[in-house]
């Protein structure tokens, strides 16, 4: 098959690394891949780099229905069997229409478990044949906004275990993020946005320093918010505490180092920052919310608190923090559950099935 992919999102964390990967998994079963993403992706090199077909395209969201008529002469040139696309930002808008024009099948990926107005559903997803929700959250949201069940295939995200070799290098992290050795180490890897719950996390930490007052706070990711949070751990004095670390394509170096992963997110389609931290046998400790009760079980990987109780998530770090015996159970019992649900093959074998099943239906007229 021939499957050509449409990813808007500019950075390689998350969703457009879930993108790679799948692209990737493909390419090794004998399919092959173009990869349409904007001109100053991240996502756009790796791909190079990994030896697929790429083409770069300009993009400017939501506001940009000429996307539309760009991506039409694109696919009309290189026909492949199948669009998938695979964000929001104009992609789902403009993808999906795109595809539609020409009667190539189209499938959406869709991430994110917010809500979604009846008005919503039509202008977005009206071309796509089939909408592949990331998780039971996704799926319920979007139930709730009349999406139709036969429209619906669950395919969770998924992670490969092997590259994350758990042997810690702690001198090694302490050098390069410019930590003291010894401390405790939390990490948080989310983008700079606010659904993801930074600020609240920041609410936490003065209980959490108050038992740990050693202990640094790791921030993996960029984005919008940046400016902002760091003003606010220096109005909080945090700024000694936390490390902004941007995004690092050695994360699964570093993971093994870590002593928990914290995700305050507030609300979340499944979360691949999740993924990686059971991968590398780290416990989480999270807020309830969305799809991340499908990948934390509470009592057993992690410790799950309801969602904007800041309090409960002090407590919750402070527990894992202080019994090592406890927080290396949960990390053991992640990593099991990921290799055993969460597997690259079944998640690529499940997306040929579905390329398969749309291309013996055929696109709509």
């Amino acid at each position: 098959m021939y499957i050509a992919h449409l990813e808007t999102g500019r950075h390689r964390f998350g969703g457009p690394q879930q993108v790679l990967q799948l692209m990737n998994a493909l390419a090794n079963a004998g399919h092959r891949n173009t990869l349409y993403a904007a001109r100053d992706s991240e996502l756009l090199a790796h791909a190079r780099v990994a030896g697929h077909e790429i083409d770069a395209v300009q993009t400017g969201g939501d506001l940009d229905p000429t996307l539309t008529a760009r991506l039409i002469g694109r696919l009309r040139r290189a026909r492949p069997d199948i669009l998938h696309v695979h964000s929001r930002r104009g992609a789902d808008l403009y993808g999906g229409p795109a595809a539609h024009a020409i009667g190539v099948p189209a499938v959406l990926t869709r991430r994110v478990d917010n809500p979604l107005s009846a008005m919503g559903v039509r202008l977005r997803f009206w071309p796509y044949q089939k909408i592949v929700a990331i998780s039971d959250a996704v799926v319920a949201a979007l139930r709730a906004a009349g999406v139709d069940d036969e429209r619906l295939v669950l395919i969770r995200d998924a992670i490969d275990v092997a590259p994350l070799v758990l042997s810690p290098e702690r001198d090694w992290v302490s050098q390069a993020l410019k930590v003291p050795l010894g401390v405790p180490l939390i990490g948080v890897v989310a983008q700079f946005i606010p659904r993801k719950g930074h600020a609240l996390l920041f609410d936490a930490l003065p209980s959490v320093l108050a038992e740990f007052p050693a202990a640094r706070v790791l921030l993996f990711g960029r984005g919008p918010l940046e400016v902002e949070l760091r003003a606010a751990t220096h109005e909080l004095g945090l700024a000694e505490r936390v490390v902004f670390c941007g995004f690092r394509d050695d994360l699964a170096r570093i993971l093994p180092c870590l002593d928990l992963i914290v995700h305050p997110a507030t609300a979340e389609g499944m979360g691949v920052a999740l993924l990686e931290a059971a991968a590398a046998a780290l416990p989480v400790v999270a807020f309830h919310a969305g799809g991340v009760g499908e990948v934390v079980i509470d009592g057993e990987t992690g410790l799950l608190v309801a969602s904007g109780d800041t309090a409960a998530l002090a407590g919750a770090v402070c527990k894992v923090l202080g019994d090592r015996e406890l927080a290396r159970a949960y990390g053991v019992a992640a990593r099991r559950r990921i290799q055993a649900s969460f597997s690259v093959s079944e998640h690529v074998e499940r997306h040929v099935a579905l390329y398969e099943k749309l291309l013996a239906v055929g696109a709509p007229p």
